[in-house]
């Protein structure tokens, strides 16, 4: 069936002549309506009579051209197939029915058309490794190399090589009348059009592309030539080659490093005189290749440097969550305290914190956020803040640990959580009063090497979950000689190999072993840990703490 193709509101429509008498006008009552004022109300008609199409202009104001000729008003022409009409602005092609004309119509957007192209001689040269065969027109395919090189130097930015590759294929193929660079869009198989160029300034309009042929370089990663697109009966359904009027045409894939295509170069010609050929489609290969090249230089060159940006801005957040972690510890008389922390990335989500109270009391405070990296660092960090800003105002750890329950819970990332140990020493009652939120239990060690823990029963939710949670409190008596030590779950769950745990009984070994201060037992129990992962890879983050009455206090 016979068609007529036009645009409109800048899509491409193809009308089937179902009918025998189609009018064109500026009027709704038309079956081609065209609004423009340089259209006349009942402009033109199209209409069958013994199986030809004919054409004829009813007396329009500004006229109906057929490819290029002004028609005399109220004598009919006969229609060819893809004759071009011109009613004011608008363009319409004649499709006719022609018997190569597939039955199934090729799918369109706004985007892109496309067709299935190149003979198999072709497809096999543009897909050989390199700059293709040099023995044909090598001293073009130089010169097309070293203006690719010269417009390309220095530059990193994409979007701005993407037009002077543009710029510099125009200059080599004088029939290109139009082009377009198109990248994949980032993890997805979608063509995205990142630079165009029309040879006329004064043609403003999107350069459209046949999807069939971008499909068939990407399938076969071969670069793809339709020399004459009239004569090729792939491209007969394609409404995009009719409506631009397209000649001539050819596409090349752009490769990355890991073989596959990232891109596709395409130019087409509207002149059927200058038409592209064989020699042209293995100059653009050559030339394509060689922007791949630069293509993929600035692309690893602008991932390098953001990765570069992203450690700065990793050392920075490092930095600062050092800053929450205390560099010294109170020493109130007759105690010692230690802390170590040793992130598995370059933040982490564990978390400890000692400082001394408003009323002479020293609060201890112990958590792991659940998820380590940026993540668990910000979610730390918040968590330091309100813990400081809590413990200013009471020493009843129940009620705190409640109010830093409520307050986490507020805006908590989904999945995320805190497991915590809050505490509070009183150096002159030698009373450490403490409350769980589902933390490994603190690790009591008596003066004679006897380990002890009050276990998890005596244990809330981890904070962040239930703002209405309640939390338990213990109190422990400080004899002299007691050591407590807190760690998280990286100090168990350290590996030196894929089945090997450094596991909670080494942990009370080393522990119950250690009979000195509690700064050696923390400093001891880390480099047993470190010993143990023998340089496998840390998975989570390894904090310890420890803390107690020492020797010299009570006459050894």
């Amino acid at each position: 069936m016979a068609s007529i193709i036009f645009r409109r509101g800048g899509e491409t429509v193809r009308l089937k002549l179902e009918e025998t008498d189609i009018t064109i006008g500026r009027i709704k009552e038309n079956d081609i309506r065209l609004e423009q004022d340089d259209v006349s109300q009942k402009h033109a008609r199209i209409f069958k009579s013994e199986d030809t199409w004919w054409l004829v202009d009813r007396k329009s104001t500004n006229g109906t051209t057929l490819n290029g000729k002004k028609l005399l008003p109220e004598t009919p022409v006969i229609l060819r197939h893809r004759d071009d009409i011109r009613i004011g602005p608008n363009k319409l092609v004649f499709e006719g029915e022609a018997k190569f004309l597939p039955e199934h119509q090729k799918t369109t957007s706004a985007e892109f058309d496309v067709c299935d192209d190149g003979d198999s001689s072709v497809e096999e040269l543009a897909s050989s490794s390199g700059y293709g065969l040099l023995s044909v027109r090598p001293e073009e395919k130089l010169a097309g190399i070293l203006k690719i090189n010269a417009a390309l130097a220095g530059n990193v930015d994409l979007r701005a090589i993407c037009p002077r590759v543009l710029d510099t294929l125009f200059d080599i193929f004088f029939q290109a009348d139009r082009g377009a660079i198109l990248f994949f869009q980032k993890d997805s198989n979608v063509l995205i059009p990142v630079a165009q160029r029309h040879r006329n300034i004064d043609d403003s309009e999107s350069v459209r592309i046949s999807r069939t042929i971008l499909d068939n370089v990407v399938k076969t990663k071969s670069a793809i030539l339709s020399a004459n697109t009239s004569m090729d009966p792939r491209l007969a359904g394609s409404d995009s080659i009719l409506i631009e009027t397209i000649q001539s045409t050819m596409s090349a894939p752009m490769m990355g490093v890991d073989g596959q295509p990232f891109g596709i170069i395409h130019l087409d010609s509207q002149n059927q005189r200058r038409r592209f050929c064989q020699e042209d489609l293995e100059l653009l290969v050559a030339v394509a290749s060689q922007a791949s090249h630069a293509f993929e230089n600035a692309r690893l060159l602008t991932v390098y440097m953001q990765k570069l940006g992203q450690d700065e801005e990793m050392k920075i957040s490092a930095q600062v969550q050092r800053a929450l972690i205390p560099e010294i510890l109170p020493q109130p008389a007759g105690y010692q305290f230690y802390g170590s922390y040793d992130a598995a990335e370059a933040v982490g989500g564990d978390y400890y914190d000692c400082f001394e109270m408003p009323d002479g009391k020293i609060c201890v405070s112990f958590g792991d956020v659940a998820g380590k990296g940026v993540p668990g660092a910000l979610i730390m960090s918040r968590l330091s803040g309100i813990v400081r800003s809590t413990m200013n105002f009471t020493d009843d750890v129940g009620l705190a640990i409640c109010q830093i329950n409520t307050l986490m819970c507020n805006h908590m990332i989904e999945g995320r959580f805190v497991t915590y140990v809050l505490g509070v020493i009183d150096p002159k009652t030698h009373k450490f009063e403490y409350a769980n939120a589902g933390h490994l239990p603190p690790e009591i060690r008596s003066r004679d090497g006897e380990l002890s823990n009050l276990g998890s029963e005596n244990s809330g939710l981890p904070l962040g979950l239930d703002a209405s949670c309640p939390f338990p409190t213990s109190t422990i008596q400080l004899t002299p000689g007691m050591s407590i030590v807190l760690r998280t779950d990286g100090v168990d769950d350290a590996m030196a190999s894929e089945t090997e745990f450094y596991g909670p009984e080494r942990f009370r070994e080393v522990v119950r072993a250690e009979t000195t201060d509690p700064e050696t037992i923390g400093r001891v129990l880390l480099r047993d840990v470190k010993a143990f992962m023998g340089g496998y890879k840390q998975h989570d983050d390894i904090t310890i703490m420890s803390f107690g009455r020492v020797r010299k206090h009570w006459g050894w």
